[in-house]
C-alpha cells in the first residue's frame, strides 16, 4: 500500500543519514559523475622547470614539461534486505525507519573505507612510483608523522586511521593552527588502538603548541586517530595539524 509515500519516506530519510555521517577526506578530494562504468582517465600538466639566469646576449635554455595522467573507474556496492509486510504492519519501533538511517550511513563509511584504503595502500601511480614517494616531494622526515584537520575547526570523534609502514616510537609532540582560537582553548587527544596516548592544547589567542615530550611507540598493526575535544568558544580555531617527531 502507499508505495509512492513510503519510497519517498524511505529515500529522505537515507539522504539524511548519508550526508550527516562524518566523512574526514572530503577537504582534499573533488566529487565527479560517472556517465558510465568505463575507465575514466584525469591528465594535468606538471611543475614548470626551473628557471636560469640569462645574461645580457645570453640564450634561453629549453626545459622539460612534464605531464601527468591517472586512471579509474567506478564501482557498484550494495546489499539486499527483506522486509515483510508482517514486519510493516507491526513495526511499533520504527524499524522502517532506522533501516534506512543505517543503510546511508554505511554508504557515507563505505566512502570513507575505500578513500583511506587506497591512501593507507600507497599505490602506483600512472608514473609507476607509488603515490608517497620521495619523487613525488610528499614524504616527511624521517621519524616524523603529521596528523591534520582542515577548516573551521568542530569538536569530533577522528575516524581516519593512520598506520605506521615500520614500528616508529615518537618523543615529541608539536601543534599549530592556521586560526587561533578565541574565548576558548582547541584541544585534542591522540588515540593509539582506539585508547587516548597522548593529549594536546593550544591556548586561546595562540596558534601554536611549543613542542611537548610524549612516548608513543607503534607497530604496523596499529593504528592512530585524533579527536578534536574543544575549539573554542566565540571564535573557532581552523586547520589544526599536529606533528610527531621520534
Amino acid at each position: 500500500d502507499f508505495p509512492g509515500i513510503l519510497a519517498n519516506v524511505a529515500n529522505k530519510t537515507l539522504r539524511t543519514a548519508y550526508e550527516a555521517a562524518p566523512r574526514t577526506f572530503q577537504p582534499f578530494c573533488r566529487q565527479v559523475t560517472a556517465n558510465d562504468f568505463k575507465a575514466m582517465n584525469r591528465v594535468q600538466l606538471g611543475e614548470a622547470p626551473a628557471l636560469n639566469k640569462v645574461n645580457e646576449g645570453g640564450e634561453y635554455k629549453r626545459g622539460p614539461l612534464g605531464e601527468g595522467k591517472e586512471s579509474y573507474r567506478v564501482e557498484t556496492y550494495g546489499k539486499i534486505i527483506s522486509i515483510s509486510r508482517q514486519v510493516l504492519v507491526n513495526d511499533d519501533l520504527n524499524a522502517f525507519t532506522r533501516i534506512p538511517q543505517l543503510f546511508g550511513v554505511a554508504a557515507a563509511n563505505l566512502e570513507s573505507d575505500v578513500v583511506w584504503g587506497i591512501i593507507n595502500s600507497n599505490p602506483n601511480m600512472g608514473d609507476g612510483v607509488a603515490l608517497f614517494h620521495a619523487n613525488h616531494k610528499n614524504l616527511a622526515a624521517a621519524g616524523t608523522v603529521i596528523v591534520s584537520t582542515d577548516g573551521p575547526l568542530q569538536v569530533m570523534t577522528g575516524i581516519a586511521r593512520w598506520y605506521p609502514p615500520q614500528a616508529v616510537a615518537f618523543g615529541s609532540m608539536e601543534a599549530w593552527v592556521g586560526t587561533a582560537p578565541v574565548g576558548g582553548q582547541v584541544q585534542f587527544t591522540l588515540r593509539k588502538n582506539g585508547i587516548s596516548t597522548a593529549t594536546g592544547s593550544i591556548a586561546a589567542g595562540s596558534q601554536r603548541m611549543v613542542a611537548t615530550p610524549i612516548t608513543l611507540a607503534l607497530t604496523p598493526l596499529d593504528w592512530l586517530t585524533m579527536d578534536v575535544t574543544q575549539v573554542g568558544s566565540s571564535v573557532a580555531g581552523s586547520d589544526l595539524t599536529v606533528r610527531l617527531t621520534a
